[in-house]
């Protein structure tokens, strides 16, 4: 992305697309947004002006889609491991030597 310009000044012509109108965003105003064809920007109508904005991503978006997914199918072989292990060690329990670390002094 490009040094941030503090006023970018441009001019653009809406043009009919299908039944809806679009607007040229020219590709410097892109690169100082960071955005590129095909990102979504929210749009708003304030003191008569059109402001648009990237899309912000909303707290915890996708997170209910992800755990429906997750509880339709079987756990991977890693999460399943993890279930199965026992954390709790007996005080008289040996240590795993894999566990020890050797003192290298």
């Amino acid at each position: 992305m490009n040094a941030p310009i503090d006023k970018i000044q441009l001019q653009s012509t809406l043009r009919k697309m299908g039944n809806s109108t679009g607007l040229i965003v020219p590709k410097v105003i892109l690169d100082q947004l960071g955005l590129e064809s095909g990102a979504k920007v929210e749009l708003r109508v304030e003191n008569g002006e059109l402001i648009a904005h990237p899309e912000r991503r909303r707290i915890r978006e996708g997170w209910e889609e992800d755990a429906r997914r997750i509880g339709a199918g079987q756990p991977t072989q890693e999460e399943a491991d993890w279930l199965e292990f026992d954390d709790r060690l007996d005080d008289d329990s040996p240590i795993p030597p894999e566990w020890l670390i050797a003192d290298k002094s």
